[in-house]
């Protein structure tokens, strides 16, 4: 390929040279050895592909080293190579220095700086905008509500409403109510009444009104470790009778053998039986002057805290349960039966409230009205073990002894605590000697 040289090609030569040196090693034996000893095939000028990668400096030190080279020592690469600079176009490459690589990379932050400033303030602001309207809390009290995390629900409504200054959305609300609930029943079932009025507290300080979390404090109050009363002190053996249906306490007013703490949790007021010799003719002067709760400043604090629940909160079963359970403890019939038929207005097949009303008939001496309700709150729910000892005692006080036998043998099949199985036993075998 015979082009004449243009008048550049000094030019060329110079800078190619430089580039050499500074590619080559400067041992010899070391640049040596980028040449692999041999030039290639043919002519690197008529390469275009090694050109290419040469201009945009894609070569690796070593090929870098033996092109130049190449381009050096060969006299028609050397002049077809400057041709092609100077006419052609070609971008001759140049290594370059420490001090341009940083100046272009401080202008390439130069440039890049406002933008990333204004990304960083609209993400802020769209964070801000997330936070006040909820939509960030709410997501994350939902993760934290499933993941079972739920003082962390509770922390999250308290954030919103410190940075905010505003009341928790129905949504939000609704969320942090749910955690509190599972928090309270959690602690109420480990006998941590302390915990359980903390959380109702914490609750009322965001304004979320819980019927649900009211009912497990006024649980806590009582010193029960269940949900419902009656479903665990709901059979006629709390209440002062026996097995065959006789009561073992003179006095027609009852009252449970069960602590009564303050809703500190501290002080046990009104656990004590009344003493065997007093008259009934004394309760019922009692009960007809309103006293009968009079007599325990904890228990007459309940009820008003449960009469203003139901005002705030008229549909609420639980508080209605509860609430018959108490009047029932302290022999409040009447009161007590109108409660439990009032849940039977919202749910006409509730066994607990059938197992109330069967309380209340039997202790007022309606034997069959009694046997009644105790067969419908088994009906209802089987697995109901004190409307099935209630059913039994029944069959007793009603002379149905067959019926009685059968239903305390299933007792024995369903119970598992020991001590109530040795109590039907060793009624079973007193019964059996007597006949």
């Amino acid at each position: 390929m015979n082009r004449p040289s243009p008048s550049g090609d000094s030019e060329v030569i110079t800078h190619l040279k430089t580039m050499a040196a500074a590619s080559a090693n400067k041992d010899a034996k070391d640049f040596a050895l980028f040449l692999d000893g041999e030039h290639a095939e043919g002519h690197f000028v008529n390469d275009e592909n090694l050109l290419g990668c040469l201009s945009q400096n894609l070569l690796i030190p070593e090929e870098r080293a033996k092109v130049l080279y190449e381009l050096l020592t060969c006299p028609v690469c050397r002049e077809e190579f400057a041709w092609l600079v100077q006419v052609g176009g070609v971008i001759l490459p140049s290594r370059r220095s420490k001090y341009q690589i940083a100046k272009e990379r401080f202008r390439l932050v130069r440039r890049l700086a406002p933008v990333v400033v204004a990304a960083s303030l609209l993400a802020g602001a769209v964070w801000l905008w997330g936070f006040r309207t909820e939509t960030i809390p709410v997501a994350r009290a939902r993760a934290a509500l499933e993941s079972g995390r739920y003082m962390q629900v509770l922390d999250i409504g308290v954030q919103f409403t410190g940075k905010t200054g505003r009341a928790l959305s129905p949504e939000l609300g609704h969320l942090v109510e749910e955690a509190a609930y599972r928090l309270a029943k959690g602690s109420l079932g480990d006998g941590n009444f302390r915990e359980v009025f903390s959380i109702q507290d914490r609750l009322s300080s965001l304004g979320v009104e819980s019927a649900r979390v009211k009912n497990l404090a006024f649980q806590a109050q009582r010193g029960l470790t269940v949900e419902r009363a009656l479903e665990r002190f709901g059979s006629l053996l709390d209440f002062g009778y026996d097995l065959r249906g006789r009561c073992l306490i003179k006095s027609a007013f009852f009252r449970p053998p069960l602590p009564l703490p303050d809703k500190n949790g501290l002080g046990t007021s009104g656990g004590e039986t009344p003493p065997a010799d007093q008259s009934a003719a004394a309760v019922d002067t009692r009960e007809q002057e309103d006293l009968g709760f009079a007599v325990d400043a904890v228990a007459r604090r309940l009820v008003a805290e449960y009469e203003q629940a139901l005002k705030n909160h008229p549909t609420e079963t639980s508080f209605f349960l509860n609430f018959g359970h108490l009047c029932l403890s302290y022999g409040h019939l009447e009161r007590a039966r109108n409660l439990f038929a009032q849940v039977l207005k919202f749910e006409s097949e509730n066994s607990l409230a059938l197992l109330g009303l069967g309380l209340v008939a039997f202790q007022q001496g309606e034997f069959e009205k009694a046997r009644e309700y105790f067969s419908s709150a088994v009906r209802v729910d089987p697995s109901l073990i004190p409307a099935r000892i209630n059913l039994a005692i029944c069959y007793e006080a009603l002379g149905q002894t067959e019926w009685a036998e059968a239903m305390w043998q299933e007792l024995l099949i369903r119970v598992t605590e020991p001590q109530l199985r040795a109590q039907i036993e060793s009624h079973l075998a007193t019964r059996s000697q007597r006949d």
